[in-house]
């Protein structure tokens, strides 16, 4: 959210020979939410003073961005008389690239534009179509493509296969969701449940068909504090922790889980 170091810039790491390395290359950007890679181009969604553009992309792998212009209804997007200029997330589904532009604190107020030929023009708007479980300071937390079909979660689990119309996927016990994970064309959803002494029901669950329908669970155990984040590496599933409180003691900590199953 706030990059260490000179403001000026919106920063990211890379990783490379074992190493993460700062790059400050962003100019304007005084936020850097999310990144993603699209036809060669990077893309950075971020937070920008107002009149400004918050989406920017590099044609040189990194080393220099350009603001990308945001049009609706045919004109560019005046962003002066908004005090929150800010793209969280971009999203790829098959072979668009989307920005979802937030204005506003309390809803997911949230304008959704598409890439096209060198701008973001507008797709549609998602303000009271999806809602929010407030777990971390995002809206949106895990993102994942299976069977063209995207999947997200904003604490409740939602299927889109337009990103205008979207399927809300409930779980037994209203778990919340907190994290999604695709391998080897198998999506999987890390959830949490608080219990009442205080401590979390942590579950894993798996969908191999793209039916938005079709998820079962895995595994499930007991744990002091709520999951976050999860990959997965041949049968082990690795669970980050980390707590909307910051005093919480096992913020940080990383489990590996191994599925007998797999």
């Amino acid at each position: 959210t706030d990059s260490r170091g000179d403001s000026k810039y919106g920063q990211y790491y890379t990783l490379n020979e074992g190493a993460w390395h700062t790059v400050q290359s962003i100019e304007g950007g005084l936020h850097n939410f999310d990144m993603v890679e699209y036809h060669d181009m990077l893309f950075a969604g971020l937070g920008v003073a107002s009149g400004d553009y918050p989406i920017a992309c590099s044609r040189d792998g990194g080393l220099t961005f350009s603001p990308v212009e945001m049009q609706k209804d045919g004109t560019p997007l005046d962003t002066s008389p908004s005090g929150m200029i800010r793209v969280y997330d971009l999203f790829v589904l098959g072979d668009s690239l989307y920005a979802a532009f937030r204005y506003g604190d309390n809803e997911v107020t949230y304008d959704l534009y598409r890439y096209d030929n060198g701008v973001f023009v507008f797709d549609n708007q998602w303000y009271q179509k999806i809602h929010q479980v407030k777990y971390t300071s995002n809206i949106i937390g895990g993102k994942a493509e299976l069977n063209g079909q995207l999947f997200f979660t904003t604490g409740h689990l939602y299927a889109t296969a337009d990103m205008a119309n979207f399927t809300r996927i409930a779980f037994p016990n209203a778990e919340i969701v907190y994290d999604l994970y695709v391998e080897k064309d198998c999506l999987y959803a890390l959830c949490g449940v608080a219990r009442d002494d205080g401590r979390y029901t942590v579950s894993v669950w798996e969908n191999q068909s793209g039916d938005a329908a079709q998820f079962t669970e895995l595994f499930h155990f007991v744990y002091d504090a709520p999951p976050l984040s999860m990959v997965s590496r041949d049968g082990v599933f690795y669970i980050g922790i980390g707590d909307f409180h910051a005093t919480n003691n096992k913020n940080g900590m990383i489990l590996s889980v191994k599925y007998p199953g797999k």
